[in-house]
């Protein structure tokens, strides 16, 4: 069970964010960008609006999985989230996820209701300074992100370290190192499939941000290795500046292409 929430959750590819009038930090996203499908490979994530263009619901499809997440509001603020998974064929094995979203002053925790499963985020400014998330019976394992960024608010770095409670010798270490920067046009620079974070899915729906600009070049450092081209991005805008395409590729082996389609 644990596994599939975690592969839910990084699988639910929110791109484009709530509004609110009583907070300053939601943001409208003009209806003639309006993201409907990124298609990758053989799934394809559809994106649904109200009529105030507001994210309400996102399907994903692939050959062996469903996942359907909707989002609660409370006066107009994201207070849930409901994913429901279909996996597999004969039998279809079905999931369902809800998850409870607390808003504080620099802090956002979101808390599954149905496991012991939580995520604490960490902001300033509308930035993501780092994500702590917990989970397993007793909470014992423990993924932290540390975001670092320059005076531009440009993403410098992400440091993942994995550890497990009253284990000395459990620690993992990953640092990805960004740079070559493009500005930013279509929407928010959060989503670069370049990135490697987890909990994106979240930090789209709260509208937070991880860099101004985005990134086309990783680099990756951990305890046994350096990788200096891991990733290369290549962006492709249409004659509107609307981002159609990213392609990715680099040490870390194939390449991969994000098509972007918006509502007309």
């Amino acid at each position: 069970m644990k596994n599939h929430h975690f592969i839910n959750l990084i699988l639910i590819l929110s791109i484009l964010f709530s509004c609110s009038k009583e907070n300053d930090d939601k943001t409208v996203i003009p209806e003639s960008i309006l993201l409907k499908n990124i298609i990758v490979n053989s799934a394809t994530n559809t994106f649904y609006y109200n009529n105030e263009n507001v994210l309400f619901k996102k399907n994903h499809n692939n050959s062996s999985n469903r996942i359907t997440t909707e989002l609660e509001f409370k006066n107009n603020i994201i207070t849930g989230l409901k994913i429901f998974s279909e996996f597999g064929s004969n039998p279809t094995q079905t999931n369902e996820e809800r998850y409870e979203i607390i808003h504080l002053s620099n802090t956002v925790e979101l808390n599954s209701l149905d496991s012991n499963y939580n995520i604490m985020i960490n902001i300033s400014n509308g930035y993501v300074d780092s994500c702590i998330h917990n989970y397993g019976p007793n909470f014992e394992f423990i993924h932290e992100q540390i975001f670092t960024r320059n005076n531009s608010n440009n993403l410098e770095s992400i440091i993942k370290t994995n550890s497990m409670i009253n284990e000395p010798n459990s620690d993992s270490f990953f640092k990805y190192i960004y740079s070559n920067f493009k500005s930013n046009s279509s929407f928010n620079a959060t989503f670069s499939p370049i990135m490697d974070y987890n909990q994106f899915d979240f930090f789209e729906i709260l509208n937070l941000k991880i860099s101004k600009d985005i990134p086309t070049k990783s680099s990756i450092e951990t305890e046994n290795m350096f990788l200096e081209n891991y990733k290369n991005m290549e962006i492709i805008y249409d004659q509107n500046d609307l981002i159609i395409k990213k392609i990715i590729s680099g040490e870390y082996g194939g390449i991969t292409e994000y098509k972007f389609e918006y509502y007309e």
